[in-house]
C-alpha cells in the first residue's frame, strides 16, 4: 500500500504544481489511449480556468513522423529555441553517442565547430524567418568523441511540438571528401 499512496501523493503534488504555476499546458495520456490537453490560466477573478481539448489524432500524427524520422539512414536533427529537440538513430551514430539523451536539450551549437557558428546562425535565422528550405551545404561537423565529421546538410522550417523549429539533415560524406582528396593527390 506504501507503493500506490505514493503513487498517489505524486500525482497530487503534480497537479498542485501545474494549478499554482499558471498559465500552464499539460498533454495527459488516458489508459485507452487517449490524449487531452490541459491548458489552463488565471482569469482577472483569481479563480482558474481550465480548457481541454482531445489531442490524440496530434499526438497519434507525431508517432508517425517520428517513426519516419527514425527510419531515415541521413542523420536528423530538430533544433527548437537554439536547443536539441530531436535526434534520430543515425544521427546518434554519426556523432559517436550512446543514446538520443546525450544529444537532446543541449545547445544547437554543441557540435558545430566555432568557425561555422555564424553559418549556422544564419542558416537556422533565414529558415526559421522565412519558413523555408535551403539548399544542401556542405560543412564540418563535431563528434563526441573529439573527431570531425563532413557532412552535406540540408535546412527546413518544421513545427515541432507546437512550436517553431529547424531540421536539419545530414548526410556523412566523410569517406567521399577523403576520396577526392586523394584523387587530387595523385
Amino acid at each position: 500500500w506504501d507503493d500506490v499512496d505514493e503513487t498517489i501523493e505524486k500525482a497530487i503534488e503534480s497537479a498542485m504544481d501545474r494549478h499554482r504555476d499558471l498559465p500552464s499546458s499539460y498533454d495527459i495520456h488516458y489508459a485507452t489511449g487517449r490524449w487531452m490537453r490541459q491548458n489552463k490560466r488565471r482569469p482577472r477573478d483569481g479563480g482558474v480556468v481550465a480548457v481541454y481539448a482531445d489531442i490524440t489524432e496530434i499526438k497519434e500524427r507525431e508517432a508517425r513522423y517520428r517513426q519516419l524520422l527514425e527510419a531515415l539512414p541521413d542523420a536528423v536533427f530538430i533544433h527548437v529555441d537554439e536547443k536539441i529537440a530531436f535526434v534520430n538513430a543515425a544521427a546518434v551514430r554519426l556523432f559517436g553517442a550512446d543514446n538520443a539523451a546525450q544529444l537532446i536539450g543541449q545547445s544547437s551549437f554543441f557540435l558545430v565547430p566555432e568557425e561555422m557558428w555564424e553559418l549556422h546562425r544564419t542558416r537556422r535565422e533565414k529558415t526559421l524567418s522565412e519558413r523555408t528550405t535551403l539548399p544542401p551545404i556542405e560543412q564540418t561537423r563535431l563528434r563526441l568523441d573529439g573527431g570531425v565529421v563532413e557532412v552535406e546538410t540540408v535546412a527546413t522550417y518544421i513545427e515541432w511540438e507546437g512550436k517553431p523549429g529547424y531540421l536539419g539533415v545530414m548526410r556523412d560524406i566523410t569517406q567521399r571528401k577523403e576520396i577526392q582528396r586523394q584523387a587530387q593527390i595523385t
